[in-house]
């Protein structure tokens, strides 16, 4: 049974809800894919475009892992963000997790960037 609308009281405390079903995030933070962007030195229009120029493959597939392993993103979500499929995602992550799991420093420089 569906839950029964609340009022809508003037000058009321609202309830605003910062997870959705399964816990995942409603609401993607820009900032991760700006410090990804910035820290492979490629643009926010180079991660959604088609190149295949090994910095923005590396952004991709490190801003993959994070929307998906870190912030709970589906891959479809994150696919959306850098223009690929759901199968692309997956691979994206792999690699990225790979990618992190190698050189353990890449996650600190992309969270220290301001």
């Amino acid at each position: 049974m569906a839950r029964q609308a609340r009022l809508d009281a003037p000058e009321a405390l609202q309830h605003v809800m910062a997870r959705g079903i399964e816990r995942r995030n409603i609401f993607f933070d820009d900032e991760i894919m700006s410090r990804v962007t910035k820290w492979a030195g490629i643009s926010l229009e180079e991660l959604g475009s088609g190149s295949k120029r090994p910095s923005v493959v590396g952004a991709r597939r490190i801003f993959s892992y994070i929307a998906v392993r870190w912030m709970g993103m589906t891959a479809v979500e994150a696919g959306k963000w850098v223009r690929v499929t759901q199968s692309a995602v997956s691979k994206l992550v792999w690699r990225g997790e790979r990618i992190v799991s190698e050189n353990e420093k890449i996650m600190e420089e992309i969270l220290r960037i301001s």
